[in-house]
């Protein structure tokens, strides 16, 4: 089952989004009040640039799970575990891998001022 948003190759890029959120990427089912995460997965391993500016300070983490079985999902903290300073703009690369979906969380509600996420594609020989 793949129920997450397919990368290839695009870029998302989300200004002033209108109201904090604990997790960055989300959808709703109209009538429900559902408003769980989109989770990002790619078609080729390569790797995610997300660049971001927070209007407060805030941990951001990436959770990573598998897209075929789902199961438990695996949370990683940017920045070594310490909140990004307000205001500042940060940039981190990670690796991403097809099989897999990643979804970007705060650990506290805070509005994102601005937030990209690019997909890099690995060369070839």
């Amino acid at each position: 089952m793949n129920d997450g948003l397919q990368v290839r190759g695009r870029r998302f890029a989300l200004i002033a989004l209108g109201g904090a959120n604990t997790d960055i990427f989300r959808a709703s089912t109209p009538g429900t009040g559902d408003t769980g995460s989109t989770r990002l997965s790619v078609t080729k391993a390569g790797a995610f640039r997300v660049t971001v500016i927070l209007a407060s300070a805030a941990k951001l983490k990436v959770g990573v799970a598998n897209a075929v079985t789902g199961g438990t999902q695996k949370l990683g903290t940017f920045n070594s575990n310490t909140a990004l300073t307000a205001n500042c703009v940060y940039t981190f690369v990670h690796g991403v891998t097809p099989g897999l979906f990643y979804d970007y969380q705060l650990d506290t509600d805070v509005a994102i001022d601005y937030l990209q996420i690019d997909e890099v594609s690995l060369g070839t020989a």
